[in-house]
């Protein structure tokens, strides 16, 4: 996956030797949830991840201001 830029600074990844549980490969896919119940994601990573970041930063506004 490409690195996201949200906050104006791109995602450094620190890479590590595999685990044991990493999952190497995989063919997983959403076309049987789409077929079953009709769902499909209307929303990228990218703007999950911007949607996400958001909400952090207006809740942490919040908690300075009333001093949580």
């Amino acid at each position: 996956m490409d690195h996201i830029i949200v906050l104006g600074v791109q995602a450094r990844k620190h890479s590590l030797p595999v685990q044991p549980g990493d999952v190497l490969d995989t063919y997983a896919g959403t076309a049987g949830v789409v077929a079953d119940i009709g769902y499909q994601s209307g929303i990228t990573v990218a703007e999950c991840t911007r949607w996400l970041v958001d909400g952090c930063r207006t809740h942490l506004a919040k908690c300075v201001r009333i001093g949580a």
